[in-house]
């Protein structure tokens, strides 16, 4: 199952949090398959497949045999086969059947964001598909299956702030690097000091991403690459006294005719006036920046400046043509070139049909300069091209052999290599943003929402579309690069429905019908704004009618009061009167007696 090689990474970065020896974890997870399979003696063929078959891990033979040489008692080498006192199982079964519930329980969370989010048809996949491919999501940031990609991230973006989620995410942030680090590795004595000098050839895109050009993101991730090769080289200096650097950013003289091409094609734009591809972060800053021609050579200038004397990123003015004509080098022939556009190019595209052409060139120009030769350990490479071109990593993967190092790399391996190499502290804090697995799919729903509005843009260029229907789409597709994080359940809504939708003439459909429905709600606020104002009005008019019977509860009350005054006075008055009239009567009767006895 595709947990146990999840909760094995997130082993790591568990050991990885406690700063213990990854190497150490190595050892302990050979002891336990030595203990389970009850191996007395092992080669590191049959060892490999143990780890994989058991805890789902790819440990390469270098690494095996150097730890189960050096690291773990009771095991002893002869004639190339390792023999073996039987190991007790251990604390490391304990912690990996933990992590394995824990992932477990992940995975149902997903499928029941799966089943509920509505957008795909996910009946199509069952529920074993939806998890293992999600696995492959998390450790490569990639399935086969492109649209499960965005929901996958989706999911992830939506748990950023759920604290058990998290924590399962940054362990295996954490862990991936511990556990890439091991890929291409010789040995357990390899985690020293780097030695072979090595060349980092970039592409385009990271020309603008070091600039500031695409955005906060991609100038942070690309930092964090220049610092820890910054490290490496100071570190190289410090140790051998010598001036010059072990690792080298370089820009091909291909890579440089590209980049120069982008600020034509932003001149012609603006001489035009016609409205630049939204998906393009940089060009759209530019031309919205500059009214001439003489405006984009400024902020030619500024990229410039950045990239060669800030980052001292070297142009490489040699066009190597002798590689592309050598059958020593040449990777890409017309079957290859089929095959890519077979997997790249569906809708037969010109711009992705140079994409291809240009991929074929740089990789097997890198080919080249590493002598043709294929190598097996990353540090012993000595170039390699950095892209994040789906085109150039999918050639690279194309023709590469099972166990070397691939022609091209993504930004994320780079990190994670250096990071291990140069045995860096992790904690939640520490995790580099670009091998944080949130940040990173955060990123995905980016990309993938980028390429389909480079989709649509180039669809709505051939469209017969009135010019009024043009500016509300090309409006609306402006708007969609502008999905940025935090990320809620509406915007994630919002986001995979429109990756979701089949093609331009549909996204006109759906902005139809979100514009019905904004004009039903709009129409519905309207009405209870209007309900609202004659509620007030009624609890005016109430309050006012309650004033009223107040005030007049109030005077009937005082004339209740007067009139019970009055009637207490008129009684008293009686009272006085009849006893006046007592005693009038009285002294009248004393008078008459006093006469009668007189």
């Amino acid at each position: 199952m595709k947990n146990n090689i999840l909760a094995s990474i997130a082993l790591f970065g568990v050991y990885r949090d406690k700063n213990l020896d990854t190497y150490d974890l190595v050892a302990q997870y050979i002891s336990a398959v030595i203990a389970q399979k009850e191996r007395t003696q092992f080669t590191p063929d049959v060892m490999k497949e143990d780890l994989y078959s058991v805890f789902g891990i790819d440990i390469p033979f270098g690494v095996i045999r150097s730890v189960s040489r050096n690291r773990i008692e009771g095991v002893s080498l002869k004639q190339g086969v390792f023999y073996s006192e039987l190991i007790p199982k251990d604390e490391i079964d304990k912690e990996y059947s933990e992590l394995t519930e824990e992932y477990d329980a992940l995975f149902k969370s997903l499928i029941c964001f799966m089943r509920q989010v509505g957008h795909i048809e996910v009946d199509s996949y069952s529920d074993d598909d939806i998890r293992n491919r999600f696995a492959d999501y998390l450790l490569y940031q990639y399935t086969s299956e492109s649209r499960l990609n965005s929901y996958y991230a989706a999911f992830i973006s939506e748990n950023e702030s759920n604290p058990d989620v998290r924590r399962q995410l940054n362990l295996l942030s954490s862990g991936l690097i511990s556990y890439n680090g091991l890929s291409y590795t010789e040995d357990a004595g390899n985690n020293g000091a780097w030695t072979e000098r090595l060349t980092i050839y970039l592409d385009t895109e990271f020309l603008f991403n070091c600039s500031g050009y695409n955005g906060e993101y991609y100038l942070k991730v690309f930092d964090e690459l220049y610092n820890l090769v910054n490290e490496v080289n100071v570190s190289y200096r410090r140790r051998t006294k010598k001036s010059d650097n072990l690792i080298d950013f370089k820009i091909l003289n291909h890579t440089l005719r590209v980049y120069n091409g982008f600020f034509e094609q932003a001149k012609k734009i603006i001489d035009s006036k016609v409205a630049p591809d939204p998906s393009k972060k940089a060009l759209l800053k530019i031309v919205h920046e500059s009214s001439s021609a003489h405006d984009v050579e400024e902020h030619k200038a500024v990229i410039d400046s950045v990239v060669f004397d800030k980052y001292h990123i070297l142009p490489d003015s040699n066009e190597y043509d002798n590689y592309a004509t050598d059958r020593d080098y040449v990777l890409f022939d017309e079957k290859a070139v089929t095959d890519l556009n077979t997997s790249f190019n569906p809708r037969n595209d010109s711009q992705v049909s140079g994409r291809i052409d240009y991929a074929s060139r740089v990789l097997t120009i890198i080919n080249g300069l590493r002598g043709g030769k294929k190598i097996s350990v990353f540090e012993n490479c000595r170039y390699i091209f950095l892209t994040g071109s789906r085109v150039v990593r999918g050639a690279s993967y194309k023709v590469a052999e099972k166990g070397t190092v691939l022609l091209s790399t993504d930004i994320d391996f780079l990190v994670s290599r250096l990071w291990f190499k140069l045995n860096k502290p992790l904690g939640n804090s520490r995790i580099p943003i670009s091998l944080d697995i949130v940040s990173r799919s955060q990123a995905v729903l980016k990309r993938d929402v980028t390429r389909k509005v480079k989709e649509y843009y180039d669809d709505l260029l051939k469209k017969e579309y009135s010019d009024d229907v043009k500016k509300r789409l090309y409006a609306s597709l402006k708007e969609k690069c502008e999905f940025l994080p935090p990320y809620d359940e509406s915007s994630l809504s919002q986001m995979l429905a429109f990756i979701d939708t089949r093609d331009l003439d549909a996204m006109l459909e759906a902005n139809k019908s979100m514009m019905k429905k904004a004009a039903e709600a709009e129409q519905k606020e309207k009405e209870l704004s209007e309900l609202k104002t004659e509620l007030d009005k009624t609890k005016e008019e109430n309050k006012g009618l309650k004033q009223d019977i107040a005030k007049k509860e109030l005077d009937h009350k005082h004339q209740q009061d007067d009139a019970a005054l009055q009637s207490d006075k008129k009684d008293s008055i009686i009272k006085w009167l009849i006893v006046a009239l007592a005693v009038v009567v009285i002294v009248a009767i004393v008078l008459a007696l006093v006469l009668i006895l007189k």
